[in-house]
Parts: C-alpha cells; sequence; structure tokens
C-alpha cells in the first residue's frame, strides 16, 4: 500500500476538479474533493476559495464571506481571495458601498487581469442589478418577487 505522501502531487488535480465538480452542480463532490486535497497538503488558501466558491454558488453569502475572509485574514494580499470577497460584500445590500470601494481598489492594484475583469464585473453587476438601475425585471436579485402562476 501506499504512502500518503506518493499522492501528494496530485492535491492539484484535485483541487481543479474540485472546482470543475462547483461548476456542475455537484457540491458534495467539490466538498470531498477539496478535502482530499486539503489531506494531501494542498494550498490552504485554495482550499478554503474553493469552500467559498461552493457557498456563493449556493448563494448561501455568509458562508462564502467567512471563507474567503480566514484567506484574506492569512494572505491579505491574495488578489483571488480579495476579489470573490467584494463580491460577496456586493450581493450584501448592507455592504455594497464597501464591496465596491473593494473592486475599485483591486481594479487599480492588481496587475493581474483576470482579476481585474473579475472586479469589473463585480461592479458592474452592482451597478445593473444590486442597485436596481438595469433592467430591473432582469435582475437576479428580483426572482423572488415574482409571483409564480398555478395550473388550475
Amino acid at each position: 500500500m501506499k504512502a500518503i505522501d506518493d499522492f501528494k502531487e496530485d492535491a492539484l488535480l484535485l483541487l481543479e476538479a474540485g472546482f470543475i465538480a462547483i461548476n456542475q452542480a455537484d457540491f458534495e463532490s467539490a466538498k470531498r474533493l477539496f478535502k482530499a486535497a486539503e489531506i494531501l497538503d494542498a494550498d490552504k488558501n485554495m482550499c478554503d476559495i474553493g469552500k467559498g466558491y461552493t457557498a456563493l454558488h449556493k448563494l448561501d453569502i455568509p458562508e462564502a464571506k467567512k471563507w474567503f475572509s480566514k484567506v484574506t485574514a492569512r494572505d491579505p494580499h491574495h488578489q483571488m481571495a480579495k476579489t470573490f470577497l467584494a463580491w460577496t460584500q456586493i450581493m450584501d445590500p448592507k455592504q455594497l458601498k464597501e464591496g465596491e470601494k473593494s473592486c475599485e481598489k483591486i481594479m487599480k492594484e492588481t496587475k493581474d487581469p483576470d482579476m481585474k475583469q473579475f472586479a469589473s464585473s463585480a461592479l458592474e453587476f452592482a451597478e445593473h442589478h444590486a442597485k436596481g438601475h438595469g433592467d430591473k425585471k432582469s435582475s437576479p436579485l428580483n426572482l423572488h418577487k415574482k409571483t409564480q402562476k398555478r395550473p388550475h
């Protein structure tokens, strides 16, 4: 039987598979993949971002915020965690302004073009959906207001 150390090189593959599982809405598999990656000593920050990303996909904003905050507490310069945290703030009406400021700061400070685009998308979401300046009927934040007609 192989020792667990023989599988440490697979930790990154498990992390990647976890993110793929989330994008396929297979949250249980994602949870297990991130746990396995953690056991193999994968990047702790990326494991926690995966947990936060899972919560974000489930629209559990407080849980997502918790995971992204853990990463930023360990590494205040972690651009991905900061950007995801800003997204969770934008999705919380009480922290909308703070999220916008965070995104603007990220866009000025980061050299990572993907994080710039991600922060820009968050600001666009805030403008068109969170603040209600866009098409109010199509905003995902207004879905709860639509009444469903039941067949008679």
